[in-house]
């Protein structure tokens, strides 16, 4: 019963492995395709502003695609590097499960081990101290609103990115904390017009009379990243959660007793294990023991 509730675990472990592997390595694909590919680009940027900004007309999307596309690389860059990685370590989890390796699966239980530690400090760091990844939201709208001039081809794809912002929810603002803001930018001495409740572009003079003046969207900003972060965040808990158990079950299975799981438990968990390998055969390639014990059943 020891060694079956072992080859088990290993079969669990190999199981979960597959299952995340595939996953992050789709999140690499898709840090991939942002960087590379125009037309996911666009497919993103019309999903993110049907959710966020009102909805953007194909002109507009094209556009903004086309500055995330020359400038934008952090996102992407985090998807590839994050998403290759732990599907590199599935993998070798995976390999040391499916041929019974010790040594390989004790290697793999000290990265896994270690990457979820990493893991559960850094988002107990950027969760806990929400300024952090406010602020980099902020220098990330600044460093855009830098180039913003609707007149210019480098300067549409921002231009658009910000008028969508400034007009989202149907509540107006201006730039960061005001049309002061566009004195750093290639319109100045002009400002858009929703910084000076008009219906065309004016002064930044102009915009800075109006009693009160047009605030910021820094607040609305905020409001955006926290709303996104929480989604990341629920992701992050299930996935932190899933190495966990991983981890967990590595140890088990790296130092099995019998006293570990009652002889009923196992008994049943092998019924349903034995279901799976009959239905799926290509399961009898990785975990052959498995598979000629189903065989017998």
């Amino acid at each position: 019963m020891r060694s079956s509730c072992s080859t088990l675990t290993r079969f669990i472990i190999g199981l979960l492995n597959l299952i995340l592997g595939v996953a992050f390595l789709v999140l690499g694909v898709v840090g991939v395709l942002l960087r590379t590919n125009k037309e996911f680009l666009l497919k993103f940027t019309n999903s993110l502003s049907e959710k966020f900004l009102n909805g953007a007309s194909q002109e507009q999307a094209d556009e903004i695609a086309q500055f995330l596309l020359k400038y934008d690389v952090e996102i992407p860059a985090i998807f590839i590097v994050v998403g290759f990685a732990i599907t590199a370590v599935c993998i070798l989890g995976f390999i040391a499960a499916c041929c019974s390796c010790n040594k390989l699966l004790q290697i793999y239980a000290v990265i896994l081990t270690s990457i979820v530690v990493i893991q559960v400090i850094a988002v107990g760091v950027i969760f806990g101290v929400p300024n952090i990844y406010r602020s980099l939201a902020f220098q990330g709208m600044e460093k855009t609103l830098a180039y913003y001039d609707p007149s210019t081809p480098e300067g549409k794809g921002p231009a658009r990115l910000w008028d969508l912002i400034m007009t989202a929810n149907k509540e107006n603002c201006c730039g960061m904390d005001g049309a002061n803001d566009f004195k750093n930018t290639p319109f100045d001495p002009r400002c858009p017009k929703y910084c000076c409740k008009a219906d065309e572009d004016c002064s930044i003079n102009e915009a800075l009379a109006l009693t009160p003046p047009v605030e910021g969207c820094r607040e609305k900003i905020r409001r955006y990243a926290d709303e996104y972060m929480l989604k990341i965040l629920v992701i992050l808990i299930i996935f932190i959660a899933c190495q966990v158990v991983l981890s967990i079950l590595t140890y088990v299975a790296l130092t099995w007793a019998p006293f570990v799981a009652p002889n009923y438990l196992c008994s049943y968990l092998h019924l349903i294990i034995h279901c799976c390998v009959k239905r799926c055969g290509f399961l009898s390639f990785f975990f052959p023991s498995l598979t000629r014990k189903a065989n017998k059943v």
